[in-house]
């Protein structure tokens, strides 16, 4: 099991301050005035490492404090407007806090790596939450604020906007909920949930039922998992409740508009006309009975419509051989089709097989490309949805499924793809609100495209930032927990900066081939297998405008709890990559275990 955790646009609005705070004291140098410290991130499990300024090697004490929980109590303090958290917490570590072990120091007083818990939980899912509530470090000057660790942190929900009786699941971190509650955006009046569970992973996410007298309007989403007292409310997080929308009823079936079905007659214009007839009835579903469907051009889905099939094994688009994909579209069409994309079609002559207008739908049917095809699905911005598909493209010259330039609400559920040129690709982002789910992908081509290739996704499962060459992509504080890779592959932490990062609790085995999976996309075609490591660490030599190089953006990763075995090596430390911490992983592989290149530097 694997998952991937990113930040919503809040934690790296706080993430960029840390690097500013960062960047300023290593700036600064050994002038810098006594002050206390300054926490602004901790990150990890059982091993964490603290993120500040002011932690003066040997000259520091970390400590850590359990906070008592009371519900009651709890909810009084969210019923004060505005919310403080801060205002609930011990300036200094109360009676019955505990020292914390210091493992090691940056010598700027920048990073500390501490033993938050000596005990391994097997469940390691939930080593996040192993150690104190919150915690405190002083230097000659003091104490510093306290932090919270372990409280709730919902990034962000989805989807954004529900009606009353919905379910809505909000991802984010340290999400076993105990207490949820809403509170209203114009008065503050505050709704205490019942109707919550976990979702799909116990800390990362969690399914809140909104009830059904809700009343509309927006709304501030809170989560107390228990940790932390009155001061552990996690939030807030935008939901607004809108009144439901009444979706289009009609049916359209393909056959009455002279679609065969027979896989031999050409149905594209009656697949069109059924099409385009939905569009203007205001919205509707084109249903194509069981049956294979040949067509040789572009097939578009207008606004509110759902192209929908009798299952992904039984109805079918495909593409003959003797009759090649073609870039044939109505001049009306064609202008409203994004220019970039027209034009990939006009020059190479190709089509695509569906083209999704805004709020549109593909569901229960397969694709099968073939000569001339460009892509099988190019999705427009506004909530499109793909669900229980089966996409095969082994003739397509672009990846199976697209979208460029930005989306809001994209949805790809439950579907098998296989692919020669890519299967998923959004890029050019930003793309808001989209959930990638409980999909196959196949690559028919290893080592030549990218499997799923994501960049600038906010509010979304997956997050990642667009390349620029003063402002380079960060591999920084993702967590890697429960992955579990067999064959072919390793986890290769490779960017300009990595830094903040943790392996936890994973397996990798049989890493002798070309790469499996990548936290930034970065190919290793030429390389020489038997150099290849389960865990690679490696920073790029990348310098960022106006930040000093003595900031710690290439340290301070852990790897802890993991069982690494048949391969050439274990873990191989890049010589940027300083202050690894390693701890209690099992490594059995036919050389080093650990290979530190970063050793004296």
């Amino acid at each position: 099991m694997s998952m991937a955790k990113y930040y919503s646009l809040w934690t790296m609005f706080r993430l960029g301050l840390c690097l500013v705070a960062l960047a300023l004291v290593s700036g600064l140098g050994r002038g810098v005035p006594a002050a206390v410290p300054e926490i602004c991130r901790v990150q990890g499990g059982n091993t964490k490492t603290i993120w500040g300024v002011g932690f003066a090697p040997g000259q520091t004490e970390v400590r850590d404090w359990k906070a008592p929980f009371d519900a009651d109590a709890a909810l009084a303090a969210l019923r004060t407007t505005p919310y403080d958290a801060g205002r609930w917490l011990p300036a200094e570590p109360p009676s019955g806090s505990r020292r914390v072990q210091v493992l090691d120091a940056d010598p700027r007083g920048l990073v500390l790596a501490v033993e938050s818990e000596s005990h391994y939980n097997a469940s390691g899912f939930y080593d996040a939450r192993a150690g104190g509530h919150v915690c405190w470090i002083k230097n000659s000057d003091g104490w510093s604020k306290p932090w919270r660790i372990t409280t709730a942190r919902p990034w962000w929900v989805s989807p954004a906007a529900a009606p009353p009786g919905a379910t809505v699941r909000v991802f984010g971190r340290s999400l076993d909920a105990q207490l949820v509650a809403l509170k209203a955006s114009d008065d503050g009046q505050v709704t205490v949930l019942s109707d919550f569970q976990r979702g799909q992973h116990p800390l990362y996410e969690t399914q809140v039922t909104l009830p059904a007298d809700l009343a509309p309007g927006p709304y501030e989403l809170y989560v107390h998992n228990g940790t932390g007292g009155e001061s552990g409310w996690g939030g807030p997080v935008s939901v607004c409740v809108e009144a439901a929308a009444e979706a289009p009823t009609r049916l359209f079936d393909a056959r009455e508009f002279g679609a065969k079905g027979n896989g031999v007659e050409d149905d594209t214009a009656a697949l069109r006309a059924a099409l385009v007839q939905a569009g203007e009835a205001g919205g509707g579903t084109v249903f194509l009975p069981p049956g294979r469907y040949a067509i040789s051009a572009t097939l578009w889905i207008p606004t509110g419509v759902t192209l929908q099939g009798a299952g992904a094994q039984n109805s079918l688009l495909a593409v003959r051989d003797e009759r090649p994909m073609q870039w044939d579209v109505p001049a009306e069409i064609a202008r409203e089709i994004p220019g970039h994309f027209r034009a990939r079609q006009q020059d190479g002559g190709r089509g695509a097989m569906l083209w999704m207008r805004d709020r549109s739908r593909v569901a229960d049917l397969g694709l099968v490309d073939g000569p001339g095809t460009l892509l099988p699905i190019f999705g427009s911005r506004d909530r499109c949805r793909v669900e229980r598909c089966h996409i095969r493209a082994t003739h397509s010259t672009q990846p199976a499924v697209m979208i460029e330039w930005g989306s809001d609400g994209f949805v790809l559920k439950d579907s098998q793809i296989e692919a020669a040129a890519g299967g998923v690709f959004l890029v050019h982002g930003p793309h808001t609100q989209a959930l990638i789910s409980g999909n196959t992908i196949r690559n028919l081509r290893p080592g030549q495209a990218n499997n799923l290739f994501i960049r600038a996704f906010v509010h979304s499962i997956i997050e990642l930032w667009a390349w620029k060459d003063d402002a380079p992509s960060p591999v920084a504080f993702c967590d890697l927990i429960g992955v579990r890779i067999m064959g072919r592959g390793n986890i290769s932490l490779l960017g300009p900066l990595v830094f903040g990062n943790t392996v936890r609790f994973s397996e990798v085995t049989g890493f002798r081939y070309g790469p499996g999976f990548h936290i930034q996309p970065t190919w290793l075609q030429g390389a020489d297998p038997q150099q290849r490591a389960a865990v690679d660490l490696q920073p790029a030599g990348h310098k960022i405008a106006g930040l000093p190089q003595t900031a710690p953006l290439k340290d301070w990763n852990i790897v802890e709890g993991s069982h690494l075995v048949d391969g050439p090596r274990g873990i191989r430390i890049s010589p940027q990559a300083r202050h690894t911490q390693l701890r209690n992983n099992a490594i059995h592989v036919d050389g080093q275990p650990v290979v530190d290149e970063s050793a004296g530097r």
